[in-house]
């Protein structure tokens, strides 16, 4: 059983990844806050993943200052994101 904050985090990690999916322009400075609440740059992933998914400039913007991460994985993951920026 999940205690309350990886619980918390589980819902909000997939939240993040279904407003993505949706493409919801709306909720971009929701994912930005909840991006720059986590502190270790792998859990960060998750929300730049979903900021990819929506696209706009603040996102793009929010997601080009993760390219020098410590965390590799989050480096590839920026640099596959702004590779693909205008494609579908």
């Amino acid at each position: 059983m999940m205690d309350k904050s990886e619980e918390n985090w589980s819902i909000r990690r997939d939240a993040a990844m279904g407003l993505g999916r949706l493409k919801d322009r709306e909720s971009v400075v929701l994912i930005i806050n909840e991006l720059e609440r986590q502190t270790n740059d792998y859990n960060k992933i998750i929300y730049i993943r979903a900021l990819g998914m929506i696209k706009g400039s603040e996102a793009k913007a929010v997601i080009e200052k993760y390219r020098t991460s410590s965390e590799p994985l989050l480096q590839k993951l920026v640099e596959e994101i702004l590779l693909n920026w205008d494609k579908r």
